[in-house]
């Protein structure tokens, strides 16, 4: 949703978007530190349908697929 306030575009919801996902991604990091890859992989990608361009959530799932042998599925991120 876009909203004009004096002249200027602002994305409704964006902070929320940004919070979300960097919440998320702190939660998948949790997860992959503990060693639980499929969770972690889960998480991230949700964090990532939130916000597709928060580069560290890309960045630690295609992480998580290199160790889960997840090569394929990295290639269309």
């Amino acid at each position: 949703n876009i909203e004009y306030k004096n002249g200027v575009i602002i994305e409704q919801n964006i902070f929320e978007k940004i919070a979300i996902s960097n919440l998320l991604t702190a939660a998948a990091s949790s997860l992959q530190n503990e060693g639980k890859m499929e969770d972690a992989a889960k998480v991230y990608e949700e964090a990532i349908s939130v916000r597709p361009e928060h580069e560290e959530a890309n960045y630690y799932l295609a992480e998580v697929y290199v160790e889960l042998g997840k090569r394929i599925k990295l290639l269309n991120i």
